[in-house]
């Protein structure tokens, strides 16, 4: 049991350097120099089983990324690694980074839409395709505070084929939506899925209204100037159109079925 949980380890390990931005060959060199301590590029080669040339490249690359370090001893060039809290300080220094660039980013916006030429401004179709491409579509949603997302779906077609990871960012996904103070109005279909889904998340920001009957195999969600319609059931393909006219006339559909509808009541219990 203990070899196992070893072993399970040691692949998470090498799972969380890659998502820390470490190649394949950086992770297999990184660790044979952990395990070796300070040595030259010959020793950390003959560890990691890869050409020495390779590993000294493999070797200045991390150098560069100040996970290792490089001296003399004896004439001979050596390797030593930085320690591995040291991770955690580029980690935090790449989110500073990024945060510094958003706010000049944020700063330069209104310029750069002043720029934009007039024929920019005419309908526009932008397609996505995977899970990455789904998550771009939804965050586009909630990227104008206090806009409010006008919905229809059925739970029994939503994220069907979704993971643990996938299911942590759409939480992620709705509180932050909650928190910029925008309410996700929904016309669901009713289903066994729909009244299980609406037991969970009672602190989202969500009105719903409940529809008999209808076959809603995507999602279309109408927010500000622009349509997205995603499925995700079995395929990951979102579609967002920017264009007031369709906009403004599926809003205006879905604002007449809405006040056609009871409001929602939970079960007893619920």
């Amino acid at each position: 049991m203990e070899a196992l949980n070893n072993d399970a380890v040691t692949e998470n390990v090498g799972s969380v350097l890659a998502d820390f931005g470490l190649s394949d060959v950086e992770v297999l060199v990184y660790r044979a120099l952990l395990a070796l301590g300070s040595r030259p590029a010959s020793a950390i080669a003959q560890k990691s089983g890869l050409k020495r040339g390779q590993t000294y490249n493999v070797l200045q690359g991390l150098t560069a990324k100040g996970i290792v370090q490089e001296f003399l001893k004896s004439s001979v060039r050596h390797f030593t690694c930085s320690p591995p809290q040291t991770l955690l300080s580029i980690l935090q220094h790449r989110e500073e980074k990024i945060a510094l660039q958003k706010q000049k980013l944020l700063q330069v916006i209104p310029h750069l839409e002043r720029l934009r030429n007039p024929i920019s401004s005419q309908p526009k179709v932008r397609c996505y395709q995977g899970i990455e491409g789904i998550k771009e579509v939804f965050e586009d949603m909630i990227r104008v505070p206090n806009q409010n997302i006008y919905g229809l779906t059925d739970i029994e077609y939503s994220w069907t084929f979704i993971d643990g990871e996938g299911r942590d960012w759409i939480n992620s996904f709705i509180a932050r939506r909650s928190a910029r103070n925008i309410w996700w109005l929904g016309i669901m279909n009713n289903s066994e899925a729909t009244q299980y889904a609406l037991k969970t998340r009672k602190w989202a920001k969500r009105q719903v209204r409940l529809i008999e009957g209808l076959n809603l195999r995507v999602e279309i969600d109408i927010y500000g100037p622009k349509v997205a319609i995603t499925s995700t059931t079995g395929e990951m393909l979102g579609i967002i159109i920017e264009s007031e006219a369709i906009a403004d006339t599926l809003r205006s559909i879905h604002q007449s079925v809405w006040n056609l509808l009871p409001e929602y009541a939970p079960p007893n219990g619920a």
